[in-house]
């Protein structure tokens, strides 16, 4: 199963999320349209299973007010209760429909994708494997496809709920509290702006570190590669220091990114609590004036939390979508090449034994 990378995207793994790249992710895409009925089942219930989640706020609002003597629609706490875990059932279907058919989707249309490329890695000729390495070709197949099983299974579902989640949301709070809801409109943004600015400036220190650890690593694969020049120029000293010198870099950059990072999260946790009490603040004021339920306060602090964290995981998968174009770019140029003439399977050769070298020559064809 693939693992999620959390790690800050490399220059060279970024891509345009645009219609090019869209296009290479779909040209991936076609070794799922085989189970494009399992596949579309998963996304129906992707969608219903989103949908029936939004009405756990207005429920748990609706046990708040049957309990002030507010409730509209329910008499009992009792009434209420089993609701949502009638809604929490339904729903509980619908994610295993969800997780099962994607992760049926990738694990089959991953292993077509696999064996299309070791199958057209193995017809191509020397020429291509005298100009690229052996690691090269093994993370074509093992990280680069890895990366895509990861989108197919994971990322689009993850990034079609989180779409969805923000524009149900959003529906619901503006009908249920307009008002508090242009409120909140003017608030939320401002954070979720300071937010990713913070992020940005913090994933580059951190891009940064990595490349002064890869610096690291050059050093220390070159004093090993060449240990009987380092040995014979008694050269130890110098390569001690030449790491240690580099290893202070790392330390430092990272020093400065934890810093950074440690005031990015203490300014999310202020400013968000500080938004949320803001938004209570108002919605408390309405209260009092007699113009929102209490139920309808609870229920709508609810669904701006499930709209931040829809908002907050969008830019997550935006890196992993752009892993997943450049995977795809690197795999569809090798099943792009030209390759050997196949063999034909009932075509079987004639021979009679009898072999005559002419004007044979040999050359390696790279050099």
């Amino acid at each position: 199963m693939a693992k999620r990378s959390h790690e800050p995207l490399r220059k060279e793994e970024k891509r345009k999320l645009d219609k090019a790249g869209l296009k290479k992710l779909a040209g991936i895409f076609r070794f799922m349209l085989p189970y494009k009925g399992l596949f579309i089942l998963g996304l129906m219930a992707l969608g219903l299973s989103t949908f029936t989640i939004m009405a756990f706020p207005k429920l748990a609002g609706e046990l708040v007010d049957v309990a002030t003597g507010n409730s509209k629609y329910f008499s009992s706490i009792e009434q209420v209760v089993i609701t949502l875990v009638i809604v929490l059932f339904i729903q509980s279907i619908f994610s295993f429909i969800r997780v099962y058919t994607f992760s049926n989707v990738s694990e089959r249309g991953i292993a077509d994708v696999r064996k299309a490329v070791y199958q057209k890695i193995l017809w191509l000729p020397m020429t291509f494997f005298d100009s690229r390495r052996t690691g090269e070709l093994m993370s074509r197949i093992t990280s680069d496809v890895a990366t895509l099983q990861d989108t197919f299974s994971f990322t689009l579902a993850e990034f079609f709920r989180q779409v969805l989640s923000l524009i149900f949301g959003t529906i619901i709070i503006f009908y249920l509290t307009p008002s508090l809801a242009l409120f909140m409109l003017l608030t939320f943004p401002v954070i979720v702006v300071a937010a990713l600015i913070f992020g940005t400036y913090i994933r580059k220190l951190s891009r940064k570190t990595q490349d002064k650890l890869a610096e690291v690593n050059v050093i220390v694969e070159e004093s090993f590669q060449s240990i009987f020049v380092v040995k014979a120029f008694t050269n130890e000293l110098f390569q001690i220091n030449k790491f240690t010198k580099a290893l202070q870099e790392v330390v430092s950059v990272a020093i400065r990114s934890s810093l950074y990072r440690s005031l990015f999260v203490s300014f999310v946790i202020f400013v968000l609590f500080g938004g949320i009490v803001a938004i209570g603040w108002h919605g408390a004021n309405l209260v009092q004036a007699n113009e929102l339920q209490p139920g309808e306060l609870f229920s709508f602090v609810f669904y701006t939390a499930i709209i931040g964290f829809s908002i907050a995981g969008l830019g997550d998968i935006y890196a992993q979508l752009q892993r997943a174009i450049g995977a795809s770019e690197r795999v569809l140029d090798i099943l792009a090449l030209q390759d050997e003439a196949e063999p034909v399977d009932d075509q079987r050769l004639q021979l009679s034994g009898e072999i005559v070298f002419d004007n044979v020559s040999f050359s390696y064809p790279s050099r």
